[in-house]
């Protein structure tokens, strides 16, 4: 009986230590770093930037921790994507500044929606990183990653 339960935790043992070696999808790993909006809007110098979630390794869902910076606030939430393309951001919060005019919160809170809504992402060969988004309707945002 004492060799079933040490089999057992032999096999518990090398299940841990799997769970911590996974990688993500070079596909998917590749999203980590700080990337510049190009398109709708790159005058506003908005930023985007991917972090692993290091609590919560990769399995088929890969989750990241995001942040950036828009015309005047920063702001920051989670995401997750998988290798096929599909992209979910989640608990998107931003700060609020008082001095921010109407346009400019206007143009920020726009930004925030599409990012909200994102729905699949796409790398093209040049680097460009694509975000697909559908509300209130849909679009890309494009990014090019910081050197």
């Amino acid at each position: 009986m004492n060799t079933i339960y040490a089999v057992i935790g032999c096999l518990l043992l090398l299940c841990q230590c799997k769970q911590g070696t996974v990688e993500p999808p070079p596909t998917v790993a590749a999203l980590v770093g700080t990337w510049t909006l190009m398109q709708p809007d790159s005058a506003a110098s908005t930023t985007l930037s991917f972090a692993l979630d290091t609590a919560n390794p990769p399995h088929d869902i890969v989750s990241f921790y995001v942040q950036g910076k828009g015309l005047q606030n920063t702001y920051k939430g989670r995401m997750y994507a998988t290798v096929d393309g599909t992209m979910q951001i989640q608990e998107l919060s931003q700060t609020a500044s008082a001095d921010l005019g109407q346009t400019t919160y206007q143009i920020d809170r726009s930004y925030l929606t599409k990012l909200g809504s994102t729905a699949r992402f796409n790398q093209l060969p040049d680097g460009t990183l694509q975000l697909f988004f559908g509300s209130p309707s849909s679009g890309t945002l494009s990014y090019k990653k910081g050197r």
